[in-house]
C-alpha cells in the first residue's frame, strides 16, 4: 500500500507533498474546475502514484482523462496546473517534470529548490533557527548573543575608536546617546535619528537595532535568529519562510501520526487474531466449512473481535477463495449490495465473482462495517490488511487528506462493469 511508501519519502518531500502550500493548490484548483469529490480523490491518488514512481509523470494527462465524468473538466489545463504547480516544486525529486510541461504547453519556471531538510532533537521535535524571547533573557540564556552583531559597519565609541557593531557596543551607544532614563518609541526612534553611528545603516539594519532596543527596554516578545555565524537577527514577527517550515513539519508530522495508527491497528488486530486461534482452532478443528459458519455467525451477532480473527486463520489456511466461490451466503450479501447501491443491472452483469479485487473490496465494507458496525477508518485498515493477506495487488482503500482518515475507495459501474473510480 503507497500510505506506508509515503513515510518513507525524504523528509524534503514530505515537506512538500504534505505541506499546507500544497493543501491550497488543491483547493484552488477544486474551486477552479470545480471537481467532484471522486474527481478529487482521482486526481490526489495520481499525483501520489507519480510522488512514489508508480506511474511516469508524463503520463499524467492520458491518466486524467480516465477519471470520472472528464469530459466536464479540461483535462489539458487542469494537467498543466497540477504540473507546474504540485509537480514542479519536486522537480529536483521527481524526473522530466520540464518535459511533461512544455508537452502540455507550459512554459517551464524558474527552478525551485526542496526545502531544508528540518533537524530535530531526540524526541524528534524540530529545532527552529529562530527562536522567540525578550531581550534580557535571551542575553542572559545565550551570552555570547552580547558579541553577535546587530549591523555589518563597524561602529565608533564616545571616543572615536571603532568597534565591533555588537549587541552590547549598540547598547553602549544608544545609552551614550539618549542616556538611561526614560523608555518608549519615540525615544528610540529619536535614537536612530540622533547617532552618528546610525546614520550610515541602511533601512534593514536601523529596524533590527529597533527590534533589539524595543525588546531590551520594553521586555517586548521578539524572534532571534544567529545568521551567517554572528550576525543576530530580530524581527517582531515569525518570517514567512519559517512559518511555512513549520507548517510544513506539523503536515508531515501528522502524516506520520496517521501512518503510525494505520500500522498500530494492523499489528494490534494481528496479534489479538493470533491470542484468539487456539479457541478458533479447538471449536473448528480441521473444517475450514465451520470457519465459515463461525464468521457469519459473528456477522449476525456483531461480534467482531471472533469473526475478524476467524477470518484472519481462514486467510492462513487459503481457504478463503473457496469460501467465497462456494459458500452462497457471502455471494448473496454482495449481490444485494449491488443491486441496492448500484441498481439490477449491475447486479446481473456483476457475474457473481467475490474474488476480485472490487468484490472483495464490497465484501470487506459489508462484513466490517454494515455488519459488524465496525468505524470506516478502522474498517478500512483491517480491509487493506486482509486484501494484503490474500496477496492482492489493489488496495481498497486510501487515506483522504481532507478528513485525514483511511476510507474505502469508491466503486463505480460504468459499461457494463463495476471498477474503482
Amino acid at each position: 500500500m503507497y500510505l506506508e511508501r509515503l513515510s518513507k519519502l525524504p523528509s524534503q518531500v514530505k515537506q512538500v507533498v504534505f505541506g499546507e502550500a500544497d493543501y491550497a493548490v488543491n483547493d484552488e484548483l477544486v474551486s477552479t474546475y470545480q471537481l467532484s469529490d471522486e474527481q478529487v480523490s482521482y486526481m490526489t491518488r495520481t499525483y501520489l502514484e507519480i510522488v512514489l514512481g508508480d506511474r511516469p509523470a508524463l503520463e499524467l494527462r492520458a491518466h486524467l482523462e480516465k477519471m470520472p465524468d472528464a469530459d466536464s473538466v479540461d483535462i489539458g489545463s487542469l494537467s498543466l496546473q497540477i504540473a507546474i504547480r504540485k509537480l514542479w516544486p519536486l522537480q529536483d525529486y521527481l524526473k522530466n517534470i520540464d518535459i511533461l510541461i512544455r508537452r502540455l504547453g507550459g512554459r517551464v519556471p524558474d527552478p525551485v529548490p526542496l526545502p531544508k531538510a528540518p533537524t530535530t532533537d531526540e524526541q524528534g521535535v524540530i529545532q527552529s533557527d529562530w527562536e522567540r524571547g525578550i531581550a534580557r533573557e535571551m542575553l542572559l540564556k545565550n551570552r555570547q548573543y552580547s558579541e553577535f552583531y546587530l549591523t555589518q559597519k563597524p561602529i565608533r565609541d564616545p571616543e572615536g575608536r571603532l568597534k565591533a557593531p555588537s549587541v552590547s557596543n549598540w547598547l553602549a551607544d544608544y545609552l551614550h546617546v539618549m542616556g538611561a532614563v526614560g523608555s518608549d518609541a519615540l525615544k528610540r526612534s529619536q535614537y536612530l535619528a540622533k547617532s552618528k553611528n546610525a546614520e550610515r545603516l541602511n533601512d534593514a539594519e536601523k529596524q533590527n537595532v529597533l527590534n533589539f532596543l524595543t525588546s531590551y527596554e520594553s521586555d517586548a516578545q521578539m524572534y532571534w535568529r544567529v545568521a551567517e555565524g554572528n550576525y543576530l537577527l530580530v524581527e517582531p514577527e515569525l518570517p514567512e519562510e519559517e512559518k511555512k517550515t513549520r507548517e510544513q513539519h506539523k503536515a508531515t508530522q501528522q502524516m506520520s501520526e496517521l501512518l503510525a495508527y494505520y500500522s498500530d491497528v494492523q499489528r494490534n488486530s494481528h496479534e489479538q487474531f493470533v491470542s484468539m486461534r487456539p479457541s478458533l482452532e479447538a471449536a473448528a478443528g480441521d473444517n475450514n466449512r465451520k470457519l465459515a459458519d463461525i464468521i457469519w455467525e459473528s456477522l449476525g451477532l456483531q461480534d467482531a473481535d471472533k469473526g475478524l480473527a476467524a477470518l484472519d486463520l481462514l486467510i492462513e489456511r487459503r481457504g478463503l477463495w473457496d469460501m467465497l466461490k462456494t459458500d452462497q451466503r457471502y455471494k448473496g450479501i454482495v449481490s444485494r449490495y449491488i443491486d441496492a447501491h448500484y441498481g439490477t443491472e449491475a447486479k446481473t452483469f456483476w457475474g457473481g465473482d467475490v474474488t476480485t479485487s472490487v468484490g472483495l473490496a464490497l465484501l470487506w465494507r459489508i462484513m466490517f462495517v454494515e455488519k459488524l458496525q465496525l468505524k470506516e477508518d478502522r474498517a478500512a485498515i483491517l480491509a487493506d490488511y486482509f486484501s494484503k493477506k490474500t496477496g492482492q495487488k489493489t488496495s481498497p482503500i486510501y487515506l483522504d487528506l481532507r478528513s485525514g482518515l483511511f476510507v474505502f475507495r469508491d466503486v463505480a459501474y460504468k459499461d457494463r462493469q463495476l471498477s474503482f473510480v
